[in-house]
């Protein structure tokens, strides 16, 4: 027999009680005819195969030199978030507000400015025959843009993310009041309607008060937020009822318990009155049956002195 490794604890061979023996795997069970120990063992095979990679290598390598590089944005001063694997063709860069430069770097993506064109507001702006005091441009035509101070970074890139990928799905709880900021300051009612609806079905406490805190978030969602408060009244107002009714079902519990309690006291008493009596008319018969029986009195005789 082949050389086989003997799985072992310390050395020392360890026996199994219950072998499940699964056929479409090389696995050989050894049972030995010792009559010390008579255990079972597993046994298996050296495996020599060699293991495939399961990413191709220098893949990452190769997927860099396809991305946006430019002299004026350089790595140790920006932080770049590329939306699509291929940015090395750019021709526009989106600057996210950054509230805390000294600490973080400058966050930067890459975008077409063929891909921003389907978001309203940069379908006129990104016009090369309107020259809006917004937009700047930088060495090399790269066109430089800023959003919202409200709005995050990682906001920012998941909505251009978006424009790049047939998955819509990129609103969450924790960037859908950004996404409806920044698509109203987009003017994009398509996002815009995604996102207030979204708010709609997964309004919570965070999310209610972010926007309580917020005017501009207040005045755009006051419809949802009118809708939020007259569900919080509803569900308080049947919380109260089934409370009362609730209070109703103990109250009348109560008094039909003491009911049933007066009742049993009352058969209680019944029954030791009656008892009582049967007792008492027991103890008569029975002086009744003792009393000595009546006798005829002696005849006078009137002639007698002595009577």
């Amino acid at each position: 027999m082949n050389p086989v490794n003997l799985l072992t604890e310390n050395g020392v061979a360890k026996p199994v009680r219950k072998v499940i023996v699964n056929r479409t795997r090389s696995d050989v069970v050894l049972k030995l005819n010792s009559v010390k120990t008579k255990s079972v063992y597993i046994l298996r095979p050296k495996d020599n195969s060699v293991k495939t990679p399961n990413v191709r290598p220098n893949l990452n390598k190769y997927w860099d030199s396809i991305k946006f590089k430019h002299p004026d944005f350089p790595e140790d001063e920006f932080e770049f978030m590329h939306p699509t694997v291929r940015t090395t063709n750019c021709d526009a860069i989106i600057l996210p507000f950054n509230n805390n430069p000294d600490l973080q770097k400058q966050v930067a993506i890459p975008v077409d400015k063929s891909i921003l064109e389907m978001i309203p507001y940069y379908q006129s702006q990104l016009n090369n025959t309107v020259g809006w005091r917004e937009m700047k441009e930088s060495r090399n035509g790269i066109v430089l843009l800023t959003t919202p101070e409200e709005v995050s970074a990682k906001s920012v890139f998941s909505y251009i993310e978006s424009l790049y990928s047939s998955n819509q799905s990129f609103i969450s709880k924790e960037n859908c009041l950004d996404i409806l900021c920044l698509s109203k300051f987009w003017c994009d009612e398509f996002v815009a309607i995604q996102a207030e609806s979204f708010i709609e079905k997964n309004m919570d406490e965070e999310i209610y008060k972010t926007i309580r805190k917020n005017g501009e978030l207040q005045a755009l969602l006051e419809e949802v937020l009118d809708k939020f408060t007259a569900s919080l009244f509803k569900q308080a107002a049947d919380s109260k009822s089934k409370f009362t009714i609730l209070q109703i079902q103990k109250r009348n519990k109560t008094i039909v318990n003491t009911m049933l309690t007066d009742l049993k006291l009352t058969e209680e008493e019944e029954t030791k009155q009656s008892r009582n009596f049967m007792h008492s008319e027991y103890d008569f018969w029975k002086t009744q049956q003792h009393k000595p029986k009546f006798e005829k009195p002696a005849e006078i005789n009137v002639d007698d002195p002595k009577q």
